[in-house]
């Protein structure tokens, strides 16, 4: 057998040794320093002289294993590797049935973010990302962040929020609450400014994606924020088909070239904290003074819960056995 038709074989088995792939695996060139060797570092040529190497070695010791190898075990071994890459490409076996230029959806107005149970949490509502979302939000934050009892902590509801693409957008309101320095590459200057530095929660669901994904991802390695829910859907980027000369066809995440070094994961985000399937609260049904005990959102009083917990747990310490006992029935 010909080691060039066994090209898409080696893949397989270069996948079992080479991959999962992590650059911070890579080993500095002697007297060079790790920077140079990243930059001359040349992935295909590396893979390739290695595959050769494999399949040769392979044919010489024991050609009864590649012999054995059929077109299904080369369609199997070609989806492992381009799963095995981590970043949302996907292999399918022919071109997807062409539909109809989608509609696009009509941008949804913002929510006005507000104060609830007894105004001790700032809850924000984001069902899509855009300028008019982020001037909203914006001017929303600086009110609250100038009432004299603020809040103590924040909750950011994003379990309805799907489809959108405004990336520069949900960056920019992920300023708001989080450190840019944080969350930035270093190159990259940003005018927004951040308005609050207190605990926040963020709700999440099967319909959180594109945007919200992104947002989740970034808040969560700020470490800025916990979320709370179930997991997303999975679909940060949408995805461009490249057809292959088998028929078969690669969906390729298109990412912003400004996120494009920053290794948003393409798969599902699991909460930090997993909660119950319940309905979403109806924003009109949200009030500062409200008995809100009954309502069956159970994501959401988890969340208030966990903030209301960990502000008492920050005045114990900050005030020891000499704090006020205050007589209270629940957060609410």
């Amino acid at each position: 057998m010909k080691i060039r038709a066994l090209f898409p074989i080696a893949t397989l088995i270069s996948c079992s040794v080479f991959f999962p792939f992590s650059h911070a695996e890579e080993k500095a060139l002697p007297g060079t320093g790790e920077k140079a060797a990243q930059d001359s570092f040349d992935f295909k040529k590396e893979f390739l002289s290695s595959q050769a190497e494999i399949l040769d070695s392979l044919e010489k010791a024991n050609p009864k294993i590649l012999g054995k190898l059929s077109k299904a075990d080369i369609a199997r071994l070609l989806k492992e590797f381009t799963g095995s890459l981590n970043a949302g490409v996907e292999l399918l076996p022919s071109l997807p049935p062409s539909e109809s230029a989608p509609k696009l959806e009509q941008k949804r107005e913002p929510f006005q973010a507000v104060t609830i149970c007894k105004n001790k949490i700032f809850y924000i509502r984001l069902d899509d990302f855009g300028p008019e979302s982020f001037a909203k939000l914006k001017e929303d934050s600086e009110a609250v962040s100038r009432l004299k009892n603020r809040p103590l902590g924040i909750i950011i509801d994003l379990r309805n929020c799907s489809g959108s693409t405004d990336y520069q957008d949900a960056m920019n309101e992920l300023l708001l609450f989080c450190p840019g320095q944080k969350i930035l590459e270093p190159s990259t200057k940003s005018d927004v400014k951040r308005i609050f530095d207190l605990p926040l929660a963020i709700l999440t669901g099967e319909k959180t994606s594109g945007a919200a994904e992104v947002f989740v991802s970034m808040m969560s390695r700020s470490r800025q924020g916990l979320s709370i829910g179930s997991k997303t859907a999975g679909a940060p980027f949408t995805k461009k088909t490249y057809p292959l000369k088998d028929g078969s066809c690669l969906l390729i995440p298109e990412i912003p070239d400004f996120l494009g070094n920053l290794n948003i994961p393409a798969t599902p985000i699991n909460p930090a904290i997993e909660t119950p399937k319940s309905t979403q609260l109806p924003y009109d049904k949200l009030s500062g003074t409200r008995d809100m005990e009954e309502i069956p959102d159970k994501c959401l009083t988890r969340a208030i819960d966990l903030l209301v917990s960990l502000d008492a747990i920050k005045e114990k310490i900050r005030y020891g056995t000499e704090a006020p006992a205050q007589k209270t029935k629940g957060p609410f």
